[in-house]
């Protein structure tokens, strides 16, 4: 079980302690175990996270079975999670990023806190919250870098009508998990965890929103890479419906790691940090005014009717008093 001590997360997995494992009394933990009757995550957080453990890796022998150990660890770190963060409490995702560390890791708190890592430290905020305002601006951020990295393959999907979104927001939302086999995923989740924990993030405002001043390249650059890597067999489907097929499924037939990871890392250069920062902002202001527009014109439409049925009520209030003086 885990102890949950006061707010602060470490830099990446592992390090020093952070509170010992017990009974779920360590420092900093004076109410229930999180998600246990008469805390405050217990009813949607808990169900939610219950329907997802058998959603989760379930091509994997530690959780394939209904009465594995491994799920009820994974369960018990989601509800440590929720407590941890209650701003994000529980998002679709976490489940698959909290298994991969206890498949590693093998211990419940140093799952834990790798995952707090993983989402308050290394990727953007917003990223888990409820609009995922974060990692929409990120899929029209790897639209541009498609764009101007790989122009034939970019305008060969735009022919076709093909989202990449729909495949890769995915991708990024669970850092590849269950899209890669093993070794190519443990090889990304290794850059992606060194490069994440290299540099404290340091936050500007953006509006309402503190974005990281060092913001990460590995899931673009392999993102990027994974569609260079079966360009010219992308290239050779001429049918929208099979290209979006194909592309739901070919990250797992890939088995040259030392090949991808040199077109991440090579071929895909020069990377800017600076560009992807700048990108990642206008992208987010623009789905702010994105969102604020539709705030507005859903207002403005429930203003409308409300009035509408007002003016209604008072004529037919009028007829009727009409009708009764005639009576």
């Amino acid at each position: 079980m885990i102890s949950v001590p006061p707010r602060s997360s470490k830099a990446c997995c592992g390090g020093a302690s952070h509170g010992s494992t017990g009974s779920g009394s360590g420092p900093g933990w004076s109410g229930p175990e999180p998600g246990a009757p008469g805390s405050a995550t217990h009813s949607a957080t808990n169900r939610q996270i219950q329907l997802d453990l058998h959603r989760t890796l379930t091509t994997n022998q530690h959780f394939s079975s209904p009465s594995s150990p491994a799920l009820q660890q994974l369960r018990r770190v989601l509800l440590a999670f929720s407590w941890q963060n209650p701003a994000i409490g529980y998002c679709q995702g976490l489940n698959r990023l909290a298994a991969l560390a206890l498949l590693v890791l093998q211990s419940e708190e140093e799952a834990f806190w790798c995952l707090v890592a993983v989402v308050e430290n290394i990727l953007p905020p917003d990223y888990y919250t409820k609009q995922l305002l974060a990692s929409q601006a990120d899929q029209r951020v790897l639209k541009d870098f498609l764009s101007e990295k790989l122009p034939r393959l970019s305008a060969h999907l735009q022919l076709h009508s093909v989202d990449v979104s729909l495949v890769c927001f995915n991708w990024f939302l669970v850092v590849f998990v269950e899209s890669l086999p093993s070794d190519l995923l443990l090889r990304l989740w290794d850059a992606f965890l060194y490069e994440g924990s290299k540099v404290t993030p340091i936050i500007t405002q953006i509006g309402d929103h503190a974005t990281p001043r060092s913001l990460r390249e590995v899931v673009f650059r392999y993102a990027l890479a994974l569609f260079k890597y079966k360009e010219e067999d992308i290239l050779k489907i001429q049918d929208g419906v099979e290209i979006h097929q194909y592309l739901r499924f070919f990250t797992k037939t890939i088995t040259d790691g030392r090949r991808l990871t040199s077109i991440a890392f090579s071929d895909m250069n020069p990377f800017p940090g600076r560009l992807l920062r700048n990108r990642r902002v206008l992208h987010l202001q623009r789905l702010q005014a994105e969102l604020q527009d539709l705030e507005d014109q859903q207002e403005e439409f429930l203003t409308e009717n409300l009035t509408e049925i007002l003016t209604e009520n008072r004529r037919d209030d009028k007829e009727l008093d009409v009708s009764e003086d005639e009576l």
